[in-house]
């Protein structure tokens, strides 16, 4: 077994993007002995975002020009993908999911097929073992746990990726096991690449967050929800209180699925003509479009409905709201947004077994192939 401790580093990350500029990697045996060392300049193809690395102060290894004149990231990705893909090796960085992430960036920019490889990663290890909430930069682990080690600070990506060989080898030494030992017992640090998507602790990547609370990710899953499955004409449109999207995101996912068979429509906005769906406690969209229409001099057109009647009209029974977690990622899972990627990963977790032959059954197919070849 074989370690790598790479590290990238971007000209830019405008519009969220990473151009990768720099890919470093340390190859070590399981003693964390170098066998080998790689450090590729990358024309980005794009600005660098020169304002950025002066506040941050970060100082690459040569001038910006010079990385104009070397091969893009497409001359150097079969390089970097038999590195990243051999089953001989751990792939190693800290705060990886940014690297993969960029990793995943390239190759949708350049149009080639996504890496699958796992990977672990220090700055994770560190808040599972030692508790830490705090000062989990590189540097700053590198510090506390490596002061000895003489390696430069200067973040560079090769420098980076000895830095982080260093920040193992002391977990590996503190803990008194082999690094691959550990990692194995904290599935929290491991993440996966697949099929053009990146997986933390084996939770397939469905684009969103695990909690029953309608935060950003899950809102934004939602308004892709109602685009792609609800894009029918509208007949009734309902709105539900703030109050119960914002702790239901589960139960609401239930309701989006039974209002599409039924051809209905969802807002998270009121609106001229819709229909609003009461609930218990307060109503803060409803007071404050009722405030609106007050200052407006506007007569209120809001239908309202309880909570109860609501369901009633969905033929959706209060205790159907209620789903397991299984259940929730089918579902999600089966959308059009994630669907061709779900079943792939299905196909791997889940592969069809082929139906056991008895020995009777060969045998005697084999007398008949006996006898036609004779």
């Amino acid at each position: 077994m074989k370690y790598v401790f790479f590290d990238i580093e971007c000209a830019n990350c405008f519009d969220g993007v990473g151009k990768i500029c720099e890919f470093g990697c340390v190859i070590t045996d399981e003693a964390f002995s170098v066998l080998e060392e790689r450090s590729l300049k990358i024309n980005p193809r794009a600005p660098f975002d020169k304002k950025g690395f002066g506040m941050g102060g970060i100082h690459l290894e040569h001038p910006f020009a010079f990385y104009k004149t070397q091969p893009d990231f497409s001359h150097f990705y079969p390089q970097i993908r038999d590195l990243l893909e051999n089953p001989t090796c751990l792939v190693i960085g800290h705060g990886t999911e940014n690297d993969v992430r960029f990793l995943l960036n390239e190759c949708a920019r350049y149009d080639l097929p996504p890496m699958d490889f796992k990977f672990y990663d220090t700055c994770e290890l560190a808040k599972v073992i030692y508790g830490r909430t705090e000062k989990l930069n590189l540097k700053a682990l590198y510090g506390e746990f490596c002061a000895h080690e003489d390696v430069e600070q200067n973040h560079r990506s090769l420098e980076d990726a000895y830095m982080t060989r260093d920040v193992a080898k002391f977990y590996a030494k503190d803990l008194g096991k082999k690094f691959s030992k550990i990692v194995a017992s904290y599935p929290q640090a491991t993440g996966e690449c697949f099929a053009g998507r990146m997986m933390k602790g084996g939770v397939p990547a469905l684009q969103y967050a695990h909690t029953n609370h309608l935060n950003k990710k899950n809102r934004q899953l939602v308004r892709t929800f109602m685009q792609e499955e609800m894009a029918y004409k509208r007949t009734q449109t309902f709105v539900l209180p703030t109050e119960y999207e914002n702790d239901h995101f589960s139960e609401l996912m239930v309701i989006l699925h039974r209002m599409k068979e039924k051809k209905l429509s969802f807002s998270f906005n009121l609106w001229r003509n819709c229909i609003y769906v009461t609930g218990d406690g307060g109503n803060h969209k409803l007071d404050q479009y009722r405030q609106y229409l007050k200052e407006k001099h506007l007569r209120e057109n809001v239908k309202c409905i309880s909570m109860s009647a609501f369901l009633a009209e969905l033929d959706l029974p209060p205790e159907d709201l209620i789903i397991s977690p299984q259940d929730l990622e089918r579902m999600i899972g089966n959308m059009q947004c994630n669907r061709d990627w779900y079943t792939r990963y299905l196909r791997r977790e889940q592969p069809e077994k082929r139906p056991e032959i008895s020995a009777k059954f060969r045998i005697k197919n084999f007398f008949k192939k006996f006898e036609k070849r004779y």
